[in-house]
Protein backbone atom coordinates (compact mmCIF):
# COMPACT_ATOMS: atom_id res chain seq x y z
CA UNK A 1 0.00 0.00 0.00
CA UNK A 2 2.78 2.41 0.95
CA UNK A 3 4.64 1.77 -2.35
CA UNK A 4 1.44 2.49 -4.27
CA UNK A 5 1.05 5.87 -2.51
CA UNK A 6 4.70 6.75 -3.17
CA UNK A 7 4.26 5.80 -6.83
CA UNK A 8 1.27 8.16 -7.19
CA UNK A 9 3.12 10.97 -5.43
CA UNK A 10 6.09 10.53 -7.79
CA UNK A 11 3.79 10.57 -10.85
CA UNK A 12 2.14 13.75 -9.57
CA UNK A 13 5.54 15.37 -8.94
CA UNK A 14 6.83 14.49 -12.44
CA UNK A 15 3.61 15.83 -14.04
CA UNK A 16 3.91 19.11 -12.12
CA UNK A 17 7.57 19.49 -13.16
CA UNK A 18 6.59 18.95 -16.79
CA UNK A 19 3.73 21.43 -16.67
CA UNK A 20 5.82 24.15 -15.01
CA UNK A 21 8.68 23.66 -17.49
CA UNK A 22 6.44 24.50 -20.47
CA UNK A 23 6.66 28.00 -22.01
CA UNK A 24 4.46 30.62 -20.38
CA UNK A 25 1.25 30.14 -22.31
CA UNK A 26 -1.19 30.89 -19.52
CA UNK A 27 -1.85 34.44 -20.63
CA UNK A 28 -1.92 33.77 -24.37
CA UNK A 29 -5.15 34.10 -26.33
CA UNK A 30 -6.39 37.12 -24.39
CA UNK A 31 -9.91 38.24 -25.25
CA UNK A 32 -9.29 41.08 -27.75
CA UNK A 33 -9.93 44.67 -26.77
CA UNK A 34 -10.96 47.05 -29.54
CA UNK A 35 -9.38 50.50 -29.68
CA UNK A 36 -8.02 53.01 -32.17
CA UNK A 37 -4.31 53.39 -32.83
CA UNK A 38 -2.45 56.71 -32.72
CA UNK A 39 -3.51 57.38 -36.31
CA UNK A 40 -7.18 56.90 -35.41
CA UNK A 41 -7.54 53.54 -37.19
CA UNK A 42 -9.52 50.79 -35.45
CA UNK A 43 -7.37 47.96 -34.08
CA UNK A 44 -7.77 44.94 -31.85
CA UNK A 45 -5.35 44.20 -29.01
CA UNK A 46 -4.92 40.48 -28.34
CA UNK A 47 -1.84 40.20 -26.13
CA UNK A 48 -0.91 41.51 -22.72
CA UNK A 49 1.81 44.17 -22.43
CA UNK A 50 4.21 41.77 -20.71
CA UNK A 51 4.03 39.47 -23.76
CA UNK A 52 5.86 42.17 -25.74
CA UNK A 53 9.14 40.82 -24.34
CA UNK A 54 12.18 39.34 -26.10
CA UNK A 55 15.04 37.72 -24.14
CA UNK A 56 13.61 39.08 -20.88
CA UNK A 57 13.63 42.67 -22.19
CA UNK A 58 10.21 44.33 -21.97
CA UNK A 59 9.02 46.96 -24.42
CA UNK A 60 8.85 49.52 -21.56
CA UNK A 61 12.55 49.26 -20.67
CA UNK A 62 15.05 52.11 -20.76
CA UNK A 63 18.60 51.72 -22.07
CA UNK A 64 20.00 51.24 -18.57
CA UNK A 65 17.43 48.45 -17.93
CA UNK A 66 18.57 46.64 -21.09
CA UNK A 67 22.21 46.91 -19.93
CA UNK A 68 21.18 45.39 -16.58
CA UNK A 69 19.53 42.41 -18.30
CA UNK A 70 21.87 41.79 -21.26
CA UNK A 71 25.17 43.38 -20.20
CA UNK A 72 27.49 45.29 -22.53
CA UNK A 73 26.38 45.38 -26.19
CA UNK A 74 28.48 44.34 -29.21
CA UNK A 75 28.09 47.83 -30.66
CA UNK A 76 26.30 51.10 -30.00
CA UNK A 77 26.02 54.35 -31.96
CA UNK A 78 23.79 57.43 -32.24
CA UNK A 79 22.38 59.11 -35.31
CA UNK A 80 19.75 61.85 -35.61
CA UNK A 81 18.47 61.47 -32.05
CA UNK A 82 18.19 57.66 -32.20
CA UNK A 83 20.53 55.31 -30.33
CA UNK A 84 21.22 51.97 -32.03
CA UNK A 85 22.39 49.01 -29.93
CA UNK A 86 23.38 45.54 -31.15
CA UNK A 87 23.62 42.37 -29.06
CA UNK A 88 24.86 39.86 -31.68
CA UNK A 89 21.69 39.67 -33.72
CA UNK A 90 19.32 41.32 -31.24
CA UNK A 91 18.94 44.92 -32.40
CA UNK A 92 17.50 47.82 -30.39
CA UNK A 93 16.64 51.41 -31.18
CA UNK A 94 16.12 53.93 -28.36
CA UNK A 95 14.73 57.46 -28.26
CA UNK A 96 14.35 60.18 -25.64
CA UNK A 97 10.57 60.61 -25.89
CA UNK A 98 10.18 62.82 -22.84
CA UNK A 99 13.24 65.03 -23.35
CA UNK A 100 14.58 64.17 -19.88
CA UNK A 101 17.64 62.25 -21.11
CA UNK A 102 16.13 58.80 -20.51
CA UNK A 103 16.33 56.58 -23.58
CA UNK A 104 13.32 54.29 -24.06
CA UNK A 105 12.94 51.37 -26.46
CA UNK A 106 11.56 52.26 -29.89
CA UNK A 107 12.08 48.82 -31.39
CA UNK A 108 13.60 45.41 -30.77
CA UNK A 109 14.37 43.20 -33.76
CA UNK A 110 15.84 39.71 -33.93
CA UNK A 111 18.06 38.32 -36.63
CA UNK A 112 17.18 34.86 -37.95
CA UNK A 113 19.90 32.98 -36.06
CA UNK A 114 20.02 35.15 -32.93
CA UNK A 115 18.47 32.51 -30.66
CA UNK A 116 16.20 35.20 -29.20
CA UNK A 117 12.82 34.12 -27.83
CA UNK A 118 9.63 35.78 -26.73
CA UNK A 119 8.44 35.35 -23.16
CA UNK A 120 6.09 32.66 -24.54
CA UNK A 121 8.97 30.63 -26.01
CA UNK A 122 8.51 31.56 -29.69
CA UNK A 123 11.72 32.11 -31.69
CA UNK A 124 12.93 32.47 -35.27
CA UNK A 125 13.16 29.14 -37.06
CA UNK A 126 9.84 27.85 -35.70
CA UNK A 127 6.90 27.05 -37.97
CA UNK A 128 4.31 29.79 -38.41
CA UNK A 129 1.71 27.35 -37.01
CA UNK A 130 3.06 28.04 -33.52
CA UNK A 131 1.75 31.62 -33.70
CA UNK A 132 -1.90 30.56 -33.74
CA UNK A 133 -1.29 27.97 -31.02
CA UNK A 134 0.42 30.47 -28.72
CA UNK A 135 -1.20 33.83 -29.55
CA UNK A 136 -4.39 32.99 -31.42
CA UNK A 137 -5.49 34.89 -34.51
CA UNK A 138 -3.26 37.86 -35.34
CA UNK A 139 -4.62 41.40 -34.93
CA UNK A 140 -3.39 42.20 -38.43
CA UNK A 141 -1.76 40.26 -41.25
CA UNK A 142 0.27 41.94 -43.97
CA UNK A 143 1.37 39.85 -46.94
CA UNK A 144 4.03 40.92 -49.42
CA UNK A 145 3.83 39.13 -52.78
CA UNK A 146 6.42 40.12 -55.32
CA UNK A 147 5.82 39.52 -59.04
CA UNK A 148 8.19 40.39 -61.85
CA UNK A 149 6.06 39.74 -64.96
CA UNK A 150 8.96 39.99 -67.41
CA UNK A 151 10.98 37.21 -65.75
CA UNK A 152 10.63 33.53 -66.55
CA UNK A 153 8.47 31.42 -64.25
CA UNK A 154 11.59 29.80 -62.75
CA UNK A 155 13.29 33.16 -62.07
CA UNK A 156 10.06 34.60 -60.70
CA UNK A 157 9.77 31.63 -58.30
CA UNK A 158 13.36 32.18 -57.05
CA UNK A 159 12.59 35.86 -56.55
CA UNK A 160 9.35 35.14 -54.70
CA UNK A 161 10.98 32.55 -52.43
CA UNK A 162 13.40 35.23 -51.32
CA UNK A 163 11.12 38.29 -51.14
CA UNK A 164 7.59 37.09 -50.34
CA UNK A 165 6.69 37.30 -46.66
CA UNK A 166 3.79 37.56 -44.26
CA UNK A 167 3.88 39.73 -41.14
CA UNK A 168 1.62 38.72 -38.25
CA UNK A 169 1.05 41.55 -35.78
CA UNK A 170 -0.31 41.19 -32.25
CA UNK A 171 -1.11 44.47 -30.49
CA UNK A 172 -0.68 44.94 -26.76
CA UNK A 173 -2.20 48.44 -26.87
CA UNK A 174 -2.28 51.52 -29.09
CA UNK A 175 1.48 51.95 -28.85
CA UNK A 176 3.03 48.47 -28.57
CA UNK A 177 2.96 45.66 -31.11
CA UNK A 178 4.67 42.27 -31.38
CA UNK A 179 5.34 41.28 -35.01
CA UNK A 180 6.44 38.01 -36.59
CA UNK A 181 7.82 37.91 -40.14
CA UNK A 182 7.26 34.56 -41.84
CA UNK A 183 8.98 33.39 -45.02
CA UNK A 184 8.16 30.03 -46.61
CA UNK A 185 6.19 28.95 -43.51
CA UNK A 186 9.03 29.66 -41.04
CA UNK A 187 9.40 32.58 -38.61
CA UNK A 188 12.40 34.56 -39.86
CA UNK A 189 12.22 37.62 -37.59
CA UNK A 190 10.50 38.86 -34.47
CA UNK A 191 10.10 42.56 -33.73
CA UNK A 192 8.54 44.74 -31.08
CA UNK A 193 7.58 48.30 -32.04
CA UNK A 194 6.80 51.04 -29.54
CA UNK A 195 5.13 54.22 -30.76
CA UNK A 196 5.76 57.55 -29.09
Amino acid sequence: MRNNVLYHIMIFFVACCFIFSLPTLSHANKIPEFRTNLGGLPISCSIYSDQATINNVKSSYRLKDVYAVLGKPSSEYKREGITYVNYEGLYFTFADYSGDGNLYIRSITTAYKSGATTIDGVKPGMSEDVLTKVYGTADSIHTVIDTAPKLSAADNKKRQDRINKTIYTYNANECVSLCFTVKNGVISEIAIYVAE
